[in-house]
């Protein structure tokens, strides 16, 4: 029994320093984004998400190249490039705090169907009716 002792001791004392130490990147901090989803215009544009944590710094992931972000503060601009295809996209921007996260969706919608996309002209209409054909 003594040489199980013995035996086991330093086993224990070896397993219990090499237990992983905490990661302090790894904190748990708070984080939060309002609103969780923005809407852009085909043409592009930005809209303002307010972010609200206790983290010292966040690290921000982006799902798309159209997709650009800026901070200022506590406030973090996100962008689009114009959007000339037909199809609206969708794409996600990821604020990570340690373990903490937030996900803001980000909606664009398409070119218009009756307007081309280098279009001079924005504002001018260029839907037809039956009655303009004949």
């Amino acid at each position: 029994m003594k040489r199980f002792l013995l035996i086991a001791m330093p086993l224990l004392l070896l397993a219990s320093a090499c237990r992983e130490k905490e990661n302090p990147d790894q904190k748990k901090y708070s984080l939060s984004v309002s609103p969780t989803m923005v809407s852009l215009p085909s043409e592009g544009g930005s809209a303002a998400v307010e972010v609200t944590t206790d983290a010292p710094s966040l690290k921000v992931e982006i799902s798309d190249k159209w997709i650009q972000t800026s901070t200022s503060g506590n406030v973090l601009t996100v962008r689009a490039d114009a959007n000339t295809d037909k199809d609206s996209r969708t794409g996600t921007v990821r604020l990570l705090a340690g373990e903490a996260s937030a996900e803001i969706t980000v909606l664009q919608s398409g070119a218009s169907k009756n307007r081309p996309a280098d279009d001079p002209y924005p504002q001018a209409d260029y839907s037809l009716d039956e009655e303009s054909i004949f």
